[in-house]
């Protein structure tokens, strides 16, 4: 759901929660509640009403681009308590660019990209 969605629908999230039970939520590109989703999109700034909303079900924030400071203020708009954090390289070898020119069988190339490939 996207942010947008989650902040106007508080009803349906907490029926969600209480028909089927919500497990996780997960909140992409994160960096966006603080460098300049208050702008872009300011959806991303009443996330931490879901914490409100939802105690009990865990927030996992995830993001390529934040600082030290920008994590900050993720943590503060989500109303994280003592969070776990992970930093990790971004040079990550498990993750690869291929480009293939198309063959005129849209099978034949998802199956080019679906093979295992050594890298």
């Amino acid at each position: 759901m996207t942010p947008e969605f989650c902040s106007g629908n508080t009803n349906l999230l907490k029926q969600l929660n209480h028909d089927v039970g919500i497990t996780l939520i997960a909140v992409d590109e994160a960096h966006c509640i603080s460098e300049w989703g208050h702008d872009f999109r300011s959806a991303y700034r009443n996330l931490g009403l879901l914490k409100e909303l939802l105690p009990n079900v865990p927030i996992v924030a995830l993001t390529a681009t934040a600082s030290p400071s920008i994590r900050q203020d993720i943590i503060k708009s989500l109303n994280l308590d003592n969070p776990q954090i992970t930093c990790t390289n971004f040079d990550r070898p498990n993750l690869f660019l291929d480009v293939h020119r198309k063959s005129g069988s849209i099978i034949q190339d998802i199956k080019k990209f679906l093979i295992k490939k050594d890298v």
